[in-house]
């Protein structure tokens, strides 16, 4: 009785949580204020439709790339009165579906999917409904799970409109072997790339220099933005003579990236952590790299399924282990139990509150300024999932004990 009281509580109270988090995302993305990217990048979209080119103007700060103004260009047939609501709508269903897909990769009863699918609804990201990540992230998880390689190439290079979202999602696709998908993927890319050139007379070459050339005027300035998460800004903050622009990029990237690829090496090949551990690493990679704001976090909640702990998870893991699993996770191994949890629980409260949000909207204008340090704990956020990330990859990755967060059923391997 006591444990039926329960698991009652932490239903009514999660669920209250992940209600309450929606209706205030809808709340918030219908307002003036947030819908101002939106409306921009339909008008950009639109200017396509009507042979203009967008990346033309000397001053032009078009950072979405051609690719993906030629598909989103039907937005610009919405009427403008609508256009908001219309959108906020098409998230709400994107969020529902992302989430029951991701914790429909876990072999867990019902009742935990329920819970763990609330947990995740209650992330600080889904009160952002007016912006694209969302799209981006669910066709990238859609291409990944597609039975089919040609749809899955598709979804996912539909996805790349946003590279810095779906590119972290086909890099994980690749890693699990799914080369097919991801070089249809890029395909993909090229071919909308084409249609953009051909409906404007334009080469590829002179569109790919404008649009390198905007990008360069749009993400130039390095001042700190609060909630960015990247760590170039940062370190040029402190030592502005160490920014070497995109190089400086890349080679972050690529520090970054070091721990999973020692991982690989060690292993084989074989992923050195469950499947969504890997598609979160991947993800924070990504968001420690290139500049990201806060409903970017998305990216992390895979590592919410993979980490999961009760009532989210059964009581034994070890129970599940067997047919189910990915083979090539058979023998890895986690964190102790309660590093375990303790790590789960710092992650989704961080995800679910998101403080920096919670600055700007509460505490900056009450005249709160002493408290302006929590814009920077999205930054913090990242790099400590990247280091918990990388001792998993580099250290555990070489011992023999069962992993209590593997998963199941995860996207279909080409």
């Amino acid at each position: 009785m006591a444990d039926d009281d329960s698991r009652s509580a932490w239903r009514a109270a999660v669920t209250t949580l992940a209600a309450s988090n929606l209706v205030a995302g809808v709340v918030l993305s219908l307002g003036a204020s947030h819908a101002g990217d939106l409306v921009q990048v339909v008008r950009w979209a639109g200017e396509w439709l009507h042979g203009l080119d967008p990346y033309s103007l000397p001053d032009a700060l078009v950072d979405y790339p051609p690719w993906g103004l030629v598909w989103l260009a039907p937005l610009a047939w919405v009427p403008g009165g609508v256009l908001t609501a219309c959108w906020v709508a098409v998230n709400l269903g994107l969020a529902a579906w992302a989430i029951a897909t991701l914790v429909g990769w876990v072999p867990e009863p019902r009742p935990q999917r329920v819970l763990l699918a609330a947990l995740l609804a209650s992330a600080a990201s889904f009160r952002t409904l007016s912006q694209f990540s969302l799209l981006s992230f669910a066709l990238a998880i859609a291409g990944a799970a597609s039975p089919s390689r040609a749809a899955g190439g598709v979804l996912l290079g539909l996805s790349l409109f946003k590279p810095q979202i779906g590119g972290a999602i086909a890099l994980w696709s690749w890693l699990r072997g799914q080369h097919g998908r991801v070089l249809a993927a890029i395909a993909v890319v090229l071919a909308l790339w084409l249609v953009f050139s051909w409906r404007l007379d334009v080469d590829p070459i002179t569109v790919a220099r404008e649009y390198a050339a905007a990008l360069g005027r749009t993400y130039g300035d390095l001042s700190p933005i609060p909630g960015h998460t990247d760590v170039r800004t940062a370190i040029v903050l402190y030592l502005p003579q160490a920014d070497g622009g995109w190089l400086l990029t890349v080679a972050i990237a690529a520090a970054l990236f070091a721990p999973l690829g020692v991982g690989l090496w060690r292993t084989r090949g074989a992923l050195p952590g469950s499947d969504l551990e890997v598609a979160a690493f991947c993800g924070v990679v990504s968001l420690l790299s290139l500049r990201h704001l806060s409903y970017d976090l998305l990216l992390l909640l895979p590592l919410i399924v993979a980490w999961r702990v009760p009532p989210f998870a059964g009581a034994d893991p070890r129970r599940r282990l067997g047919a189910g699993l990915d083979h090539r996770q058979a023998g890895r191994t986690g964190a102790p139990p309660r590093e375990r949890s303790a790590r789960f629980w710092v992650l989704a409260a961080l995800l679910v509150i998101e403080l920096p949000s919670w600055y700007r909207r509460v505490l900056e204008p009450a005249g709160l300024t002493m408290f302006a340090f929590l814009t920077e704990f999205d930054r913090v956020l990242c790099v400590g999932v990247w280091v918990a990330l990388a001792w998993r990859f580099v250290v555990d990755s070489g011992r023999s004990t069962t992993d209590e967060g593997t998963t199941w059923r995860t996207p279909t391997t080409d």
